[in-house]
C-alpha cells in the first residue's frame, strides 16, 4: 500500500486530497494540519468526493507528523510559502520520503531555495512543483505542435490575476512549450500601489514582467488594474500564431498555421480542477518514479527570476534592505 502525505489541509490541501477518490490504487493517506478546523473542511471534502464510491484509499486526519508512518512515498507540500520550508525540514527530518511535491509560489526569499535544494539532494529526495498546466490534455497537444520550433514569442494579459502568486503558472507554461528552462527577468514595469492580497498577510501585484531565455526567446506577463479583462496567452512562432482564452469549461484555442496560407482552427477545451489532476501525477511517481510536473531543480530557475524582480522592486519602495517578497 503506497503511502501519500499531504502537509496541510487548507483549499489547496483538500483539493489534492479530493482527486485520490478518482485512484484505483491501494494508498493510504494521511493529512496533516495542527489547525483542527482546517482537517474537519478537508475530512468533509473527502467524504463529499467519495460518496456512492468504492475506493481503495485510507484516509487518516491528523495534527502532526509523528503520527505518521516513518516512510513516505509521496509528500505533497501544499502550506502557504512562509511556513513551507520549515514544514518541509521537519518532515525529512522525523521521517524518510522519496517525492515531494511542493505548492507554488515556493519560498520567499532567494537563499530557501538553495538550501532546499541541497536538502534534496543530500536526502536523495525527488523534488517537483505543482504547476499543472503541464498536465492538461491542450498544452500537451500545442507543446507536439511546436516541437520543432525555433522562436517563440510569449505574452499574457488580463486584470488582476495576481501577478505575484500566478505568473510562475505562465512561466512554467512558456518553458513547457519551448523547452527551454532559463530565463531572465529584462524589465520589471509594477504598478506602485502593492495590493492586498486574498490571503491575509501576502501582498499582490498588478504591471507587467519582461524577459527572455538564452536564445532570446521573449516573454511579456501583464495583470492590468482594470477588471474584467479576460486572460489572454498568445504565442507566436515562425510557423504558428495561438492565441488562448483561459474560462473553465468555456476555454478555446485559435491555432493559425503560417505554413498553410494561414489556415487556422477553433480548439475549445476544459481546464480541469486540482481535484481531477493530483492522482494522475501520484499514480505515475509511486509506479514510475517520474511525472509531468516541473523538477524542482528547473522550477527553481524560473521562480528566482520572478522573485528577484519583485523583491527588487520592494527594495526600491523602502530605505531598509529588504530579501524577502511575501507572495504565496
Amino acid at each position: 500500500m503506497y503511502k501519500i502525505l499531504i502537509a496541510g489541509a487548507g483549499n489547496i490541501g483538500s483539493r489534492h486530497l479530493q482527486a485520490f477518490a478518482h485512484t484505483s490504487l491501494s494508498m493510504q493517506l494521511f493529512v496533516v494540519d495542527p489547525n483542527k478546523s482546517s482537517l474537519e473542511i478537508a475530512e468533509t471534502r473527502w467524504s463529499e468526493a467519495i460518496s456512492g464510491k468504492a475506493t481503495a484509499v485510507n484516509v487518516s486526519f491528523l495534527q502532526s507528523v509523528e503520527e505518521v508512518p516513518d516512510a513516505i512515498d509521496v509528500a505533497i507540500i501544499a502550506t502557504n510559502s512562509v511556513i513551507r520550508k520549515r514544514v518541509f525540514e521537519q518532515l525529512i527530518h522525523e521521517r524518510k520520503v522519496t517525492h515531494v511535491v511542493f505548492e507554488k509560489f515556493l519560498f520567499q526569499t532567494i537563499a530557501e531555495y538553495e538550501s532546499v535544494d541541497v536538502l534534496l539532494k543530500s536526502n536523495g529526495i525527488k523534488g517537483w512543483v505543482n504547476c499543472p498546466r503541464r498536465m492538461y490534455d491542450i498544452y500537451s497537444t500545442l507543446k507536439n505542435l511546436l516541437n520543432n520550433e525555433t522562436s517563440f514569442e510569449f505574452q499574457v494579459t488580463g486584470s488582476n490575476w495576481g501577478l505575484g502568486c500566478n505568473s510562475i503558472h505562465y512561466l512554467d507554461l512558456f518553458s513547457f512549450l519551448s523547452g527551454k528552462t532559463e530565463f531572465f527577468v529584462s524589465d520589471v514595469f509594477v504598478d506602485d500601489a502593492v495590493l492586498t492580497s486574498k490571503r491575509e498577510g501576502y501582498i499582490e501585484f498588478t504591471g507587467s514582467l519582461f524577459g527572455r531565455d538564452a536564445e532570446n526567446n521573449t516573454f511579456v506577463i501583464t495583470s492590468y488594474q482594470k477588471e474584467n479583462i479576460p486572460i489572454y496567452i498568445s504565442i507566436n512562432t515562425n510557423g504558428y500564431s495561438i492565441l488562448i482564452q483561459e474560462s473553465g469549461a468555456a476555454s478555446k484555442v485559435s491555432v493559425t498555421s503560417k505554413k498553410d496560407n494561414l489556415s487556422s482552427e477553433i480548439i475549445p477545451f476544459s481546464m480541469p480542477f486540482q481535484s481531477q489532476l493530483t492522482h494522475l501525477f501520484i499514480e505515475r511517481l509511486v509506479t514510475e518514479g517520474t511525472c509531468l510536473l516541473s523538477t524542482y531543480e528547473d522550477s527553481r530557475n524560473l521562480h528566482e527570476p520572478i522573485l528577484s524582480a519583485f523583491i527588487h522592486f520592494l527594495q526600491k519602495k523602502s530605505t531598509e534592505i529588504i530579501a524577502t517578497c511575501p507572495i504565496t
